[in-house]
């Protein structure tokens, strides 16, 4: 910029930092990478649906080092620096090597995080211990505590919300955050040069993983018109088409339906745990008394204790109005990843279920 708008330099100093900032890339920093057979939204995409290893690799690979816009001048490399802490050696834990967890297919911290602009999100939930066994130290509090540290916010899957085993002392590093919460990952096929001139991946490209808001039409609009006019096989691509149909319905009158089910079901997880909890320190009438639904018969049919929509919550109840108050505060997103790899012209064709 710098270089091509001669003028820019004649532009007060506050503007010029202000444009710079306005380049700068709100990065997806991942710990670890997504499985496809385990993101994909039914049985028949598990062995069709993108891997994501390569659009991990490559988002990782530029989240290692500075933006693209800190290349082009002193200025901007300043701006660019502003809310980054570089250590020595370009690595730095909060915990020791002794805590540090091993989940998933867990990569670790990346060395460039901007405090102000990047999130740092996981994909793991209890699924991938099938086939890569955990170990090492406490997730929830690595996570959470990289997170207050070095990024902007945290994000966590739906999934592993609902599977934490959850303990005291996560119910407190829970209690009255502000998350992320990540609903669906949706790999997009493209060539690289149209998803650069759309501005979706960073203004300059360098943001391979974004976050759109689950409940905003127009934003998922946007993803949906990049695929469809620029999507790479896209006959054979079922998993961004069935995503489309289902959860991005033009005009539909209730479109955000599956985002406030979502949300109601992390309500009623949290009141779960938090009751299981305390209920003994609760008199019994009023144990029970904060749910004006609950499952009858809990030998019988453990199943119906599992199930969310057995409950409904009594949200009259003193109780109920505190618990929800310190719930963790849940923004609902989707996930769009940008593949440059031509994965779908190499599976076999799927006629789309949901299409019959």
């Amino acid at each position: 910029m710098a270089m091509s708008f001669h003028q820019f330099r004649k532009l007060p100093t506050e503007l010029r930092l202000e444009i710079w900032r306005f380049c700068l890339p709100n990065r997806v920093i991942e710990l670890d990478i997504p499985a496809a057979h385990i993101i994909a939204l039914d049985a028949d995409q598990a062995d069709y649906c993108c891997g994501s290893s390569h659009t991990s690799l490559i988002n990782r690979r530029h989240n290692r080092r500075p933006p693209v816009i800190s290349r082009v001048c002193r200025e901007s490399r300043m701006v660019a620096l502003e809310h980054v802490n570089l250590f020595p050696g370009g690595f730095l834990l909060s915990c020791s090597l002794v805590d540090f967890p091993y989940f998933g297919t867990s990569m670790g911290i990346e060395d460039w995080v901007d405090k102000r602009r990047d999130v740092l999100h996981i994909h793991y939930w209890q699924a991938y211990d099938a086939d890569w066994p955990r170990g090492g130290g406490d997730l929830v509090r690595f996570w959470l505590s990289e997170a207050a540290k070095r990024a902007r916010l945290a994000s966590i899957t739906l999934e592993l919300f609902c599977s934490l085993p959850w303990e005291p002392a996560h119910l407190d590093l829970f209690r009255n955050q502000s998350l992320l919460l990540c609903l669906r990952v949706v790999s997009l096929h493209a060539p690289l040069q149209p998803a650069l001139d759309s501005g979706l991946f960073g203004l300059l490209g360098d943001a391979r993983v974004v976050f759109v808001d689950a409940a905003d039409p127009e934003q998922k609009e946007q993803y949906r018109a990049f695929w469809e006019a620029h999507g790479t096989g896209r006959a054979a691509d079922t998993h961004p088409a069935r995503f489309f149909a289902e959860f991005c319905k033009q005009g539909g009158d209730d479109d955000d339906a599956w985002v406030r089910a979502a949300v109601e079901e992390m309500e009623i997880q949290w009141m779960l745990e938090q009751w299981y909890a305390s209920r003994d320190g609760m008199a019994g009438a009023d144990a029970d008394a904060v749910w004006s639904k609950i499952p009858t018969g809990w030998e019988d049919w453990p199943e119906q204790v599992q199930n969310w929509r057995n409950y409904v919550p009594n949200r009259e109840h003193w109780w109920t109005k505190a618990t929800l108050e310190a719930m963790p505060k849940l923004r609902p997103v989707v996930m769009f990843r940008l593949c440059t790899q031509r994965c779908p012209e190499n599976i076999p064709f799927i006629p789309p279920s949901f299409a019959r």
